[in-house]
């Protein structure tokens, strides 16, 4: 599945990941979104810096083809998708998604990215062979932590969002992803009709041009973008009236490669909201429990042959990461090592941390205790 990649989309990647910022090549796709400033929402609307009336511009089919490259792909996935609603009434009430689906197969099916009626008809591979995956990767595997990983780690958050309405997402670390920011639309067919979603993009290697922008991507689906550490993002929370997170991810984290993850991680567990990291091997997620355990912030051992169980989420005392269904389908070589890498390949909550909601109230005072 997905075994060749065409000339247009490898070179798209080459010129996209030459720049030393992200994001700074976010203006080639302006007609997806409509551009305000966090600065100037925050003086001429303080109830709510947010509050804005998307519609959409005349060049959106150009800016659709700069984004996913390929004409078909392009088109297909400007369609919106048929939805389908959940013939099981318990399981759509206490669910943050419009749909349900489990792997690539499943997806480019109910997107039309194939010929087939049904996942279940892939003995013909090369049906499934759009490289579409390469960008969506990103947004799939944030839907599938909401769709799969939260409902069965914190329900309880899932409740808590059901009932305001809106649902706030932290990206933490983000270094590409920001520049695939386009396809992060696919969020707004995903994840359930009626709620509000904001999706902050914090990352140190933030172009300055897109630092402080919030970018509407549709109706009821915007993305704030951040410059700096998440710790040091959380110090201007009083200026400008940040919203608290539903839920923190960090995509190919390295939690072990970068000293700057010390505060974040402390943060988080301060905080008490449901985190999950995703990194490309297990090597790496090991090391990312392995830095958690010394900071005291969750446990240190890691089980990886005992089965997929994320983090206790049973009650077995068994902790390791879940192998991620939509995993970037590029296959990245390491010097030093053997095993293959992929981006977003395993899923994995490190943090050991109490019930959020019942927490909030003292957030200030354990932001206050951490300096932030």
């Amino acid at each position: 599945m997905l075994s060749t990649y065409s000339p247009p989309v490898i070179l798209f990647f080459l010129i996209l990941f030459r720049f030393k910022f992200v994001g700074d090549e976010l203006h080639l796709f302006s007609a997806l979104f409509a551009i305000t400033s966090l600065d100037a929402a925050k003086d001429t609307a303080p109830g709510d810096p947010y509050c804005f009336t998307f519609n959409s511009t005349l060049s959106y089919e150009d800016a659709m083809l700069r984004a996913y490259v390929l004409p078909m792909e392009a088109i297909l996935l400007s369609i919106d998708p048929i939805i389908t609603p959940f013939t099981d009434g318990s399981r759509q009430q206490m669910s943050l998604v419009s749909v349900h689906l489990p792997d690539w197969a499943s997806y480019y099916v109910w997107r039309g990215l194939c010929g087939c009626q049904s996942a279940a008809s892939t003995i013909d591979l090369e049906q499934f062979s759009s490289p579409v995956a390469i960008l969506l990767h990103w947004a799939l595997t944030v839907y599938y932590i909401l769709a799969y990983v939260l409902p069965r780690t914190s329900p309880r958050t899932i409740a808590s969002v059901l009932k305001t309405g809106r649902l706030t997402i932290h990206l933490i670390g983000v270094e590409h992803e920001l520049s695939m920011l386009p396809v992060f639309k696919e969020l707004h067919h995903l994840i359930r009709l009626g709620l509000e979603v904001r999706l902050y993009f914090i990352g140190t290697h933030v172009d300055p041009t897109v630092n402080r922008r919030i970018f509407h991507i549709s109706d009821r689906l915007s993305a704030i973008v951040w410059a700096g550490t998440y710790h040091d993002f959380w110090g201007t929370q009083s200026n400008y009236g940040i919203d608290l997170p539903d839920v923190v991810i960090g995509l190919n984290s390295g939690l072990s490669a970068y000293a700057s993850w010390t505060p974040t991680l402390k943060l988080i567990h301060a905080l008490g909201v449901p985190s999950y990291f995703t990194d490309a091997c297990l090597y790496s997620c090991a090391w990312g429990y392995k830095v958690a355990g010394y900071l005291g912030l969750g446990p240190d051992d890691y089980q990886p042959d005992l089965g997929p169980i994320l983090d206790d989420d049973e009650g077995t005392g068994i902790h390791a990461p879940v192998l991620n269904p939509f995993r970037s389908p590029v296959h990245l070589r390491s010097a030093g090592v053997r095993w293959g890498w992929f981006k977003n390949a395993f899923i994995f909550s490190p943090i050991r941390i109490p019930d959020f909601s019942a927490n909030k109230d003292d957030l200030i005072g354990k932001l206050a205790s951490l300096q932030v």
